[in-house]
Order: structure tokens, then C-alpha cells, then sequence
């Protein structure tokens, strides 16, 4: 039986934070923990620095602009001298996480996060924000290997989402399952139903949390929905103002658009702006972690993954599933409650897998699709490591998937 991820009694369980208890341990090199907004990163931290240390000091620069100030010498043992010095409490290495909270508010802080393991060895820091890579460029973040330890956090994935709403038998069937293992027909059928629900709902906690402590109140949830819906589209609008204008809508449902439809040149985002404001764009909205690449790989074997010569054939995927579904229905309420499946299933099924292989990619490790052309027709699909996964649908109208490797067929789904 596979270990639970994390004490989960009043905390929505994040499978990440058992990486955190080895770096513990370890008194690893100090963590800068990237993610898009409301995917849970202050919160879990904040558990994690009451249920693992004797303090946590925990620091926010947008609520509090003014630490910039003690970050302005990139001196670590300068900066906790003024840290302390503003809350009248000791930071002691071993004992206490220090949390740089907000962090792309203050990129010095983040030139300063490399200096710590020589000053500080024992002590234990994370920084973590959103649009970190657009803070790094504002400074000369130039930092040895194995100074810092980069990690992304993602919305909760489909176990972690068995978990926070009590299905740990579903939980645990899954994380025990092998392809020499059988599930059963009711498991399935469980299985089937509570992914469904996933798909409606997605990953992002306070969605989650929502649906849990509402006793699984649609009304609540699509309430929810719609404030990080328009979260995401003003978050959006605001990033790209100054090279969109006006077309950021548009370019937000391109974007969307491009999860199960392949863009072969970067024209078909826009009719109005040229090709260089738009690969502009793309690397703007790449960077910013609400969307993926998900780059075209030629397939003239189904195990032989070849780039295509063009860097303007790809395909997205979003950051979280139940956001998209929110966006595919709502201008359509009653839609909400049914079988997701049965009305986007090629999108949503394509998102749901390009949202889990995106939360499990390591580094640089980037999202492929084989792209098949046999007599005109197309098949888009993922590859992963020596994996090509299809998305397709079958002759029951279900859309599921195939994992093919170098040694064998098999169907899932």
C-alpha cells in the first residue's frame, strides 16, 4: 500500500510538501517556489512552517513594501540583522523557516536568495510568487548551481483531489494500481464519476475547499469560479497591455482555443498584429505559467519523436481544468451539471492530461505532441520521456487514452 503524501486531517493535502520534509532534513539549499496566483503556495507553506519548525517567519512584500529596504545589500547576514531587528525576534538556523512571501514584488530579495547556503547553511528559506521569471530579469540573477532549488507548484492534480474530499480507498487504488493489477468495474465506475467532478471543479484549492466545506454546493463553487475566472482574465489583460493593447481577450481565447487545436503559424492568433508582437506575446504568456507549450514533434514512427522544423506548430495547455470549464460554459449554466465529457470531451480530456504531464515535468522538460500526417489526417497527441499518450475517442463516444511505448500497447480510459 502506497504511503499517504501528507497528513491531510483539516488541510488540503499537496504531494509537494513531502519534498519539502527531505529538504528538511537535509537542510537543503534554499527553495524558490514559482506558481500562478491561487494555486496555493502561501497557504500550504504557512502549514508546513507550523507543522515542521518551532517559528516561521513569514514575510509578505506586497502587504508590506516596505522590507524592500532590507533587502537593498546583498549581504544575508545583513538582511536577517534588519529582519530581526523590525520584529524584535530571532531567525535561528535549524529552528526557524523563513518565508520570503510575494517575492517577484522584490527581485533583490531574489538576488540575495543564492548568498544564504554560504552565510546560513542550516537555515531553512523559501521564496516563493508569481511571474518570478519576469522578477529574475529585473536583476542580475546570475547564481551558481546548487545554490537554489527551483520548484513549481501547480493546482491540485486528480489523487490529490481524492484525497481532500475523502476518497482515500480511490486514492490508494490509483497509487497501488500497476498494468499487472486489475481495478474493479465498481472502482471504475467510481473512478469515472469522481473525474467528472474534477473536470467541473479543477484543481485550485480554494475551488476545492470550496465544494468541500459547502457540503458540494454547485452554487458556491461556480461563484468561486467566476472570481478567479476574472482573476485570470484582468491578471491577463495586465500582463499583455503594453504589447497587445486591446486584443488581449482575443489572444486569452486563442490561447485556450489552441489546447485541442493545433496553431501551425503564430498569424492565427490575430489578424490585426504581426508576427513578431505575437511570438513576443507567446513568450510573455509562456513565461507567466498560465499556460504551456505543448511543442509539434514529427511522428513517422510512433516511437520515434522528431522536431518539426517550424518553431510555430504547438498546441497549449491552461493552467487548471475547472477554470476552462468554466470558460466553455458560462454562458450556458444548465450545461454545468452534466457529463462533461459527453460535450468537450476532446478538449477537456487533452487538458487533463497536458495538466498532469505540465505538474509532473521536471526542469526544462518540455510538453511534445506527435504530430501524425497519414493521407491528410491529423492525430494530436502527447510524448513524454519514451511515452506517447493519444487522446482520442472511441467507438462508444468516450473519449479516453493509449500510452504507447517502445515495448507495448496499451489502452487506458
Amino acid at each position: 500500500m502506497a504511503a499517504l503524501p501528507y497528513k491531510f486531517e483539516k488541510f488540503l493535502p499537496r504531494h509537494y510538501l513531502t519534498q519539502l520534509e527531505d529538504w528538511v532534513k537535509e537542510a537543503g539549499s534554499p527553495i524558490l517556489l514559482s506558481g500562478w496566483r491561487q494555486v496555493g503556495k502561501s497557504t500550504s507553506l504557512a502549514h508546513f512552517g507550523d507543522t515542521h519548525f518551532d517559528d516561521t517567519y513569514h514575510l509578505n512584500f506586497v502587504m508590506d513594501p516596505d522590507l524592500e529596504r532590507c533587502f537593498e545589500e546583498p549581504n544575508p547576514k545583513l538582511v536577517l540583522a534588519k529582519l530581526e531587528s523590525r520584529r524584535s525576534r530571532k531567525i535561528i538556523p535549524g529552528k526557524t523557516l523563513l518565508i520570503l512571501d510575494e517575492v517577484q514584488s522584490c527581485p533583490k530579495a531574489i538576488e540575495v536568495l543564492g548568498h544564504f547556503r554560504d552565510a546560513f547553511p542550516k537555515l531553512h528559506v523559501i521564496a516563493c510568487g508569481t511571474f518570478v521569471d519576469f522578477a529574475k530579469q529585473a536583476v542580475d540573477f546570475n547564481i551558481p548551481v546548487g545554490r537554489v532549488t527551483y520548484m513549481n507548484l501547480h493546482p491540485m492534480t486528480f489523487k490529490e483531489f481524492l484525497l481532500a474530499i475523502g476518497e482515500i480507498d480511490l486514492f490508494q487504488c490509483l497509487s497501488d494500481f500497476s498494468w499487472e493489477s486489475e481495478i474493479t468495474k465498481e472502482q471504475h465506475e467510481q473512478l469515472l464519476s469522481r473525474m467528472n467532478e474534477y473536470m467541473m471543479l479543477g484543481g485550485m484549492p480554494a475551488i476545492v475547499s470550496t465544494y468541500v466545506q459547502s457540503n458540494q454546493s454547485w452554487a458556491a463553487v461556480r461563484e468561486q469560479q467566476h472570481q478567479l475566472w476574472q482573476s485570470v482574465r484582468d491578471t491577463f489583460s495586465n500582463m499583455m497591455q503594453d504589447i497587445v493593447g486591446e486584443e488581449s481577450d482575443q489572444l486569452l481565447l486563442k490561447m485556450l482555443q489552441a489546447i485541442s487545436h493545433e496553431i501551425q503559424n503564430v498569424s492565427q492568433l490575430s489578424q490585426h498584429l504581426d508576427s513578431k508582437t505575437l511570438n513576443q506575446s507567446l513568450n510573455r504568456v509562456f513565461q507567466s505559467g498560465l499556460f504551456a507549450r505543448v511543442n509539434a514533434v514529427s511522428a513517422e514512427q510512433e516511437t520515434i519523436f522528431l522536431p518539426i522544423n517550424s518553431d510555430d506548430v504547438f498546441r497549449t495547455a491552461f493552467i487548471d481544468i475547472g477554470l476552462l470549464h468554466y470558460a466553455l460554459t458560462t454562458h450556458n449554466e444548465r450545461s454545468v451539471l452534466t457529463n462533461p465529457m459527453q460535450q468537450y470531451g476532446g478538449m477537456l480530456a487533452r487538458q487533463f492530461v497536458g495538466q498532469h504531464l505540465w505538474g509532473c515535468s521536471k526542469g526544462n522538460m518540455s510538453l511534445k505532441y506527435p504530430r501524425y500526417m497519414q493521407q491528410g489526417s491529423e492525430k494530436f497527441d502527447f510524448s513524454y520521456g519514451e511515452y506517447g499518450i493519444t487522446v482520442g475517442e472511441n467507438p462508444h463516444g468516450l473519449f479516453g487514452g493509449q500510452i504507447i511505448s517502445e515495448v507495448k500497447d496499451i489502452q487506458i480510459g
